[in-house]
């Protein structure tokens, strides 16, 4: 159940994402490549510990930060989802979602890419498989994504179509 309500938030969010560019230039942008998925969810922090440059080519541009604060057995902390667009250079629309949970306390840090929805079925199986194994056995995990997938459609949806 929790795989589906994340998964479900997920392919909302892009679908009203893809809707407000499809509105604006009446075509959906070229589907999410496998290199695309596996820059996101591997090359993005080695970019990132390594100090080196943007892939080229590319632009990130940030989407949101949005944390829910839990109290646990040590005192509280907190669960941190950060959203970047992934764009390629010369077009306006995000090819792909890349969505870094992260809890400061623990060192933990992960990153998923959301493709975009019209991505191969492929994609979306290791998107859905990488949610899961992050939610898998935490509902604590579970409910902040869905949280923060919630804010970022709700504030998608708000966004006025030109």
């Amino acid at each position: 159940m929790k795989k589906v309500l994340v998964l479900l938030v997920a392919i909302t969010s892009i679908a009203i994402n893809q809707a407000i560019a499809q509105s604006e230039n009446n075509q959906l942008p070229a589907p999410t490549t496998e290199e695309e998925y596996n820059y996101l969810t591997k090359g993005y922090k080695i970019q990132v510990e390594s100090g080196l440059d943007m892939k080229k080519g590319y632009s990130l541009i940030d989407m949101g930060t949005y944390q829910l604060s839990f109290k646990g057995e040590n005192g509280n902390y907190v669960r941190t989802v950060k959203f970047k667009g992934l764009l390629r250079d010369g077009d306006a629309n995000n090819c792909a979602i890349l969505c870094i949970c992260e809890r400061k306390d623990t060192g933990f840090k992960k990153y998923i890419c959301i493709p975009s929805n019209n991505a191969s079925t492929k994609l979306w199986n290791k998107t859905s498989d990488e949610m899961d194994e992050l939610a898998k056995d935490n509902f604590g995990w579970s409910q902040t994504l869905f949280w923060a997938l919630s804010k970022l459609n709700a504030l998608q949806a708000s966004t006025p179509c030109k």
